[in-house]
């Protein structure tokens, strides 16, 4: 009995070790990832805030120019905030001309809308299928 009591101890104390030492290793293979992870990341440094605040100035825009609903004037102020946060996060050069670029771009808005307003019209009186301007 006390033959077997000893190796049931063996085997439970074997197993445990042997428990111990695959966390062990799997933390090392994790650390050790995490590490291979984070070397590569920056390579080239890329910061993905830049893609939703690009989106999020997308949408803004895209509500300020076609939504009868928002206003304008409020709209662009925010514009041009959030205009000069993208030229902060993705501008590296140290001579920020983002007064200049916005004047510049918003100077552009006024025919880029009526341009796509006009193509909209050309393709409700040109596509059967088109029922309203609304839908294009």
């Amino acid at each position: 009995k006390k033959k077997k009591k000893k190796n049931y101890i063996f085997i439970w104390a074997y197993g445990k070790l042997l428990s111990n030492f695959k966390t062990i290793k799997s933390s090392m293979d994790k650390e050790k990832i995490i590490a291979e992870l984070n070397r590569h990341k920056k390579l080239p440094y890329l910061d993905y805030r830049l893609k939703q605040e690009t989106e999020d100035f997308t949408d803004t825009l895209f509500y300020t120019l076609f939504d009868a609903n928002t206003p304008v004037a409020v709209n662009l102020e925010l514009l041009e905030k959030k205009f000069s946060k993208l030229m902060d996060m993705a501008c590296w050069d140290l001579e920020k001309p983002s007064e200049e670029l916005w004047g510049n771009y918003i100077s552009h808005l006024p025919q880029i809308l009526e341009n796509l307003n006009l193509d909209a019209e050309a393709i409700l009186n040109c596509d059967p299928a088109s029922l309203s301007i609304q839908e294009i």
